[in-house]
């Protein structure tokens, strides 16, 4: 049940950050997209004649794949904790059953022993 909520939290968290993510996109795209004048880039030694819109494109591309880079990165981490949690919480409930198992074998041992008292006593007066 506790994974349930948690997946609904974290459900809930991403709408806004998504939200805001797509209404910078378009915030993005709507000053890119109107200067398609032609500028020079110089890189490695060499100058180009390209559009303003195009290069910066081209830096918007790149920060997204780095942005969604770095954001698988760092699930797989959350998905590793995860699975460590769930494996510590097995093994709590393993431990917590192997004790109860252990006090109702000592409650059975005790049993059986005033049960033999209790037979050794009633031989004893008779």
């Amino acid at each position: 049940m506790s994974t349930n909520l948690t997946n609904r939290r974290s459900g809930n968290s991403r709408l806004p950050a998504l939200l805001v993510a797509v209404g910078l996109l378009v915030l993005t795209l709507l000053l890119i997209l109107p200067n398609w004048q032609i500028t020079s880039l110089s890189a490695f030694t060499n100058t180009f004649q390209m559009p303003l819109a195009a290069i910066n494109l081209v830096c918007l591309a790149s920060g997204c794949i780095v942005g969604f880079s770095l954001n698988f990165a760092f699930s797989k981490g959350k998905l590793n904790n995860q699975r460590k949690l769930e494996e510590w919480q097995a093994q709590d409930a393993k431990l917590a059953a192997s004790l109860v198992s252990d006090k109702e074998k000592q409650l059975e041992a005790k049993i059986a022993t005033l049960e033999t008292a209790l037979k050794n006593a009633l031989k004893k007066q008779i």
